[in-house]
């Protein structure tokens, strides 16, 4: 079984989908985690109501985590993100873009 989470963090809003074997089997939403809006704990306590409105947390074994953000080309907000998802993987496979990645992709 693969498993994946993607979060979309806005300036008002995150969203994250949960993903099994193809199949989309969690929707979320929780106020931004932007790293800019938010601050850092704000940014922390919007993770983890999405996680907790997924039933994830340390240990759930995700093969990877996809989260766009505007205002991650920082590497301390890569590694603040990373440092947070990291957990709910399996390997710590975390991938931390750019938001307009995210919306290139989906026009594709």
């Amino acid at each position: 079984m693969i498993a994946a989470l993607g979060l979309d963090v806005g300036g008002t809003h995150s969203r994250a989908l949960l993903v099994r074997d193809g199949e989309l089997v969690g929707d979320a939403t929780a106020p931004s985690a932007s790293l800019t809006t938010a601050g850092r704990d704000r940014a922390a306590r919007a993770i983890g109501s999405v996680f907790d409105q997924l039933g994830i947390g340390p240990g759930s074994g995700l093969d990877a985590v996809c989260l766009g953000a505007a205002g991650t080309g920082a590497p301390e907000a890569v590694a603040f993100f990373v440092d947070l998802l990291s957990p709910v993987t399996a390997g710590g496979r975390v991938v931390v873009v750019n938001d307009a990645r995210l919306v290139l992709a989906a026009a594709a």
